[in-house]
């Protein structure tokens, strides 16, 4: 009953601000604007597109409807690592945040006592927020491929009932860490570990699988520690933390982390130099929190290994071999928490995206010369639209707009975390509100004419 309180009052406080009607001109194409990606942040933006008026959205995931989003999947902390009283998906609207949520359903009291928010209650927001905000998605709906069509894009969408082709003026990509690329496997462990015996924390892991395992963990970030910890957790013989650095990076060493204050909106704006040399030199490698190590070493049978070289690897009948410091670690298995790389080449469905979309190594010229994977990344305008390449062949890649990591060196965002939204997705909105008035200036000037000339006369004076 108490939660059901929580929806009579979100429901009622979206009824009382209402939302206007579509009043995009009307198109031929199929949608004005398609979301790939079901979890929190395309729900959140298609909620946002409808309270500023735009109707004509369709949200499509290629996951089953138990499965969407990383917090039934591959989020393995027990714990968020934003705040609980960060600015989020609320969007200004006090009885959608997470906040009212839990206090209607446990208390104030309660929700003063909690540190941050429990991963599977977060969960079970998200569930909640989708049902309150009403937001439909079309869940196994897989994009295979985009290219230009119309003044606009054309979709091929795979399906439980086959292949569809549809059309819609833009799309947006909510698809988080690995939607603009892939995970990232380092070369040097590609070649020397066979793909069976290595899993990348992208993946699902079987973990009941490496119960009584020697696991070798590659990385000390969060996602590697967190992989860790489930794996002792659930009965692994002996985990070894793997890094090739000398220590462990916290995030308070990280330049360029510390919530989403006003300033951190202000990133956009630096010269493109700027903002390339802060996150470059400032961003060299992954960090994890106090509590996320804390739990993994809790552990008796974990050891970290510093200044690891991976080139001493190789695999044999025996199991995957380490030279480290005059002596030879043997694994089972390795579980790669090494990030992940962002390149739309690695993207099947953007095959032909990749082809045209500006990337940061031609917008730098000269000055991005170099190997730094930062210079493939795309290079994406202020409403987080792709550009066309130094070629200028193909307007149409400005109508994807990327909201996932993609956007992080332009925007200094980390588009799609929790704590992005609140500048995140105003900025989307903006700036497809902004596109659609722009490339129909012609209808809605002609339509206030008329309106205007249905006015009455003045009376003389």
């Amino acid at each position: 009953m108490v939660e059901a309180t929580a929806q009579q009052r979100a429901s009622q406080a979206l009824q009382w601000l209402g939302a206007p009607d579509n009043w995009v001109a009307p198109s031929a194409h199929d949608h004005d604007v398609v979301i790939v990606g079901g979890g929190q942040s395309g729900i959140a933006i298609a909620f946002a597109l409808r309270r500023a008026g735009i109707q004509r959205v369709w949200v499509i995931d290629a996951a089953r409807e138990d499965q969407a989003g990383i917090w039934s999947s591959i989020a393995r902390m027990r714990t968020l690592r934003t705040p609980k009283d960060m600015p989020g998906l609320e969007q200004g609207i006090a009885e959608l945040s997470f906040r009212a949520y839990y206090t209607h359903l446990h208390g104030a009291a309660a929700y003063a006592a909690l540190g941050r928010i429990p991963t599977a209650d977060w969960r079970d927001y998200l569930l909640w927020y989708r049902g309150v905000v009403g937001v439909q998605v079309a869940w196994q709906h897989h994009l295979t491929h985009v290219e230009g069509a119309d003044a606009g894009l054309a979709l091929h969408i795979s399906t439980p009932q086959g292949t569809q082709r549809i059309t819609t003026r833009k799309l947006v990509l909510a698809t988080g860490l690995a939607g603009s690329g892939g995970p990232c496997i380092p070369a040097v462990i590609a070649a020397a570990v066979p793909h069976h015996l290595r899993t990348h924390t992208a993946q699902h892991i079987d973990f009941a699988a490496l119960r009584g395992k020697r696991l070798g963990v590659v990385g000390t970030a969060a996602s590697a520690f967190d992989a860790a910890s489930v794996a002792l957790e659930n009965g692994a013989a002996q985990v070894y933390q793997l890094s090739r650095s000398t220590s462990i990076m916290s995030p308070q060493d990280n330049s360029l982390t510390g919530g989403y204050a006003p300033p951190q909106s202000f990133f956009v704006d630096y010269p493109d130099e700027f903002k390339f040399r802060l996150i470059d030199e400032g961003r060299p490698r992954g960090n994890a929190p106090e509590d996320t190590v804390k739990r993994a070493l809790s552990h008796p049978n974990i050891e970290v290994l510093f200044a690891v070289d991976f080139n001493t690897l190789h695999t044999d009948d025996v199991g995957i071999h380490l030279q480290h410091q005059g002596r030879e670690v043997v694994f089972d298995h390795l579980l790669l928490g090494t990030g992940y790389r962002t390149d739309l080449r690695l993207r099947p469905e953007l095959t032909l995206v990749a082809q045209h979309a500006l990337l940061w190594r031609d917008r730098l010229g000269a000055i991005g010369a170099g190997t730094s994977d930062w210079l493939d990344v795309p290079y994406v305008g202020t409403g987080l639209e792709l550009q066309d390449g130094p070629q200028q062949l193909a307007p149409w890649v400005r109508h994807i707009h990327v909201y996932n990591f993609a956007a992080f060196l332009n925007h200094g965002l980390h588009v799609g975390d929790i704590g992005s939204a609140v500048i995140g997705i105003p900025r989307l909105v903006n700036a497809l509100t902004r596109s659609f008035y722009q490339a129909d200036a012609a209808y809605f000037q002609a339509r206030s004419m008329r309106q205007l000339s249905l006015q009455p006369a003045s009376p003389p004076a």
